[in-house]
């Protein structure tokens, strides 16, 4: 028994070869297939059997593609993050990886399929494969892929992070400011942020005012003129109302993280 032969190395074992052997097994015992799988050493699998060679290739390369998203990717990740990322904390690191991996991870049938074809070339002319070779040599498209996410994610990150210590400046301003109004309502009607006092006057123009203007002129977009109106009025309660049906959600992140403390914010 044996006609066809295939050893597997991994140097991360113990997942990738539970799912081989349940998976192979499953198929073989479906298919009246005879097959047997030994691990020689921690690190090596070798699988025998008698027929459906392609059938049984597909199934491992399936499994090891798997892996290599699901396992190696994070440690891929981290490595391209380690020696390309500069003058930030490992924690900052550690979550610009993690915003990456959520990026490969929502393409993954892509990237496994890329994956899987070539194990499938390789497969063809070799009866052994190991997996970290296979990341070294054969996948660059993917190793390009991660490397433009963890791009992508730092970027984020970066803005993420200029847009707190931006906030916290403007907190800094608001404690010592004098609020032009007591209290403010804000409310998305016909495409337009008209803002509102206590006594539901819409004084929408005043508290714009030249930041209109700076819209017009291409200085400004709605979002960061509505933050510097609600800036200028420095209320000590900000209703915020129906923001579901705002068009720009971001601003809605910005308010709240500049509102807090000892302003009241509110979305009704």
């Amino acid at each position: 028994m044996g006609k066809y032969r295939l050893s597997i190395t991994d140097k991360y074992p113990n997942i990738l070869f539970k799912e081989i052997r349940e998976t192979v097994l499953s198929y073989a015992a479906d298919n009246n297939i005879e097959c047997n799988i030994e691990q020689p050493y921690d690190d090596t699998l070798i699988l025998k059997w008698h027929t459906a060679r392609l059938e049984v290739y597909g199934i491992v390369a399936r499994c090891i593609a798997n892996h290599i998203i699901s396992n190696h990717s994070i440690l891929m990740l981290r490595r391209i993050a380690n020696r390309n990322i500069i003058g930030l904390t490992c924690n900052d690191i550690n979550s610009i990886v993690s915003m990456a991996l959520d990026k490969v991870t929502s393409r993954k049938q892509v990237y496994e399929q890329y994956i899987i074809n070539e194990i499938m070339e390789i497969l063809y002319d070799c009866i052994s494969i190991n997996t970290q070779g296979i990341m070294n040599f054969r996948l660059q498209n993917y190793k390009h892929a991660l490397e433009n996410a963890l791009d992508d994610a730092l970027d984020k990150y970066i803005m993420e992070l200029d847009e707190k210590q931006s906030a916290e400046q403007i907190r800094e301003v608001l404690k010592y400011k004098e609020g032009k109004y007591e209290e403010i309502h804000v409310k998305y009607e016909d495409g337009v942020y008209r803002i509102y006092n206590d006594k539901n006057e819409d004084i929408t123009s005043d508290s714009y005012g030249d930041f209109a203007d700076m819209i017009m002129q291409g200085y400004l977009n709605v979002e960061e003129a509505l933050m510097c109106a609600l800036i200028y009025l420095a209320p000590k309660k900000l209703v915020l109302h129906d923001v579901s049906k705002w068009e720009h959600l971001r601003v809605v992140n910005k308010i709240e993280k500049v509102f807090i403390g000892d302003r009241t914010l509110i979305k009704v």
